[in-house]
């Protein structure tokens, strides 16, 4: 699955990037059925107090003051999505954020699929995730 991504905001200079395209195009062709999720390591948040941000299906969080829109959905082959991360204002000064990250959980299920169900992850179907840490930027 090729995929052109806007360059990270945190890494803007042209050889980060042309690395970032390297990894993306080298993890699409790693594992079949894999899901590429970009940023894939941690999110950067900068402004605590007020923060809304499209970042590119079963969404779940550490901390409650994270959400995302939407949670959850159906991704066809060749697609891609964006998922609004919104973080509500915390005091970070008093908060423990070490183990704050998101989840992305997803399993495969056939093409056309035209509606998330709940059901598509009970059972002994294979699951996958993906942590991505969060970085409060105060």
């Amino acid at each position: 699955m090729k995929s052109s991504l806007p360059p990270s905001p945190a890494n803007s200079s042209s050889s980060s990037n042309q690395q970032l395209i390297q990894q993306i195009n080298s993890a699409a062709n790693e594992t079949p059925g894999s899901l590429l999720i970009f940023p894939s390591k941690k999110l950067v948040i900068s402004n605590c107090q007020r923060f809304k941000q499209a970042n590119s299906l079963y969404f779940k969080r550490t901390p409650k003051r994270i959400n995302a829109k939407p949670g959850v959905g159906i991704l066809q082959p060749n697609e891609s999505k964006s998922i609004e991360i919104i973080c509500q204002g915390f005091d970070i000064q008093s908060t423990d954020t070490t183990a704050d990250r998101i989840v992305f959980v997803w399993t495969n299920v056939e093409a056309n699929t035209p509606k998330f169900k709940w059901a598509f992850f009970s059972g002994d179907g294979v699951k996958r995730r993906k942590n991505i840490y969060i970085e409060y930027n105060h």
